[in-house]
């Protein structure tokens, strides 16, 4: 927290000193807004699995011939302590996005360079300032709903929903389209960031077949910049 206070005093005077106080200005808002934004939707979508896990099972259970099964104290304690693991998550998301605060402005403020590239013929301008955002934004939404996915099949193993008994495992129908419903979403999002943000490496690739195919429009060799999803150079805008 200190040395988080001790950069942010540094920063406000420094662009006091050289004048730039607006940039300052737009930085700090934009910080406040990705951590707000994370924090929120990081919370909901945590407490929210957490809320339908707990809603579906019991940690009282009644066996097969009707006696009540006494309570298990870890499915009693077990929701208070994913509750906590959902706060520190939701921080942890915050702060990620709202260090990401200039990746997200580029592709708010990004503009159209003009110019197509050969293979999936989309302007420049999207690898140049979306494509480093929407990286950010899938690989947050994958950890989420890892993180989602330990913490309900924690809860429900721990209240009996999901067991195994004599080598065989077994889980309760509500748990098994809950889990299922989460590890379809991990699916689709992993599919989407292979889509969307690592087929970009087929424009630098040196061995991938769109490498020797003839450039139609414009040759991915005079990119002005080396666009991957992770490392990019550009002069930003005028914002």
């Amino acid at each position: 927290m200190l040395p988080s206070l001790a950069s942010f005093a540094t920063d406000q005077l420094w662009f006091q000193e050289i004048k730039f106080e607006p940039v300052f200005l737009i930085s700090l808002s934009w910080r406040g807004t990705l951590f707000l934004l994370g924090a929120i939707i990081a919370f909901a979508f945590f407490n929210g699995n957490l809320w339908a896990a707990r809603r579906s099972t019991s940690p009282v259970r009644i066996l097969h011939h009707g006696e009540i099964a006494p309570a298990n104290p870890l499915g009693v304690l077990l929701p208070k302590v994913l509750f906590g693991a959902a706060v520190v998550g939701a921080l942890v998301v915050a702060l990620a996005a709202s260090a990401s605060w200039m990746t997200f402005l580029m592709a708010f403020r990004g503009v159209s360079v003009g110019t197509t590239d050969a293979v999936f013929g989309r302007d420049l301008g999207f690898y140049l300032f979306r494509l480093p955002a929407l990286s950010v934004a899938l690989t947050t939404l994958v950890a989420m709903t890892v993180m989602a996915l330990i913490g309900v099949v924690v809860l429900y193993v721990s209240r009996g929903a999901a067991t195994i008994s004599g080598g065989r495992f077994s889980i309760e129908p509500g748990a098994a389209r809950h889990v299922g419903a989460l590890i379809a979403l991990f699916f689709v999002l992993t599919a989407v960031e292979l889509w969307i943000v690592d087929s970009a490496g087929l424009l630098y690739s040196t061995t991938s077949p769109a490498s020797s195919a003839p450039a139609t429009r414009t040759s991915t060799s005079d990119f002005p910049v080396f666009v991957s999803r992770r490392s990019w150079r550009s002069s930003p805008p005028d914002w």
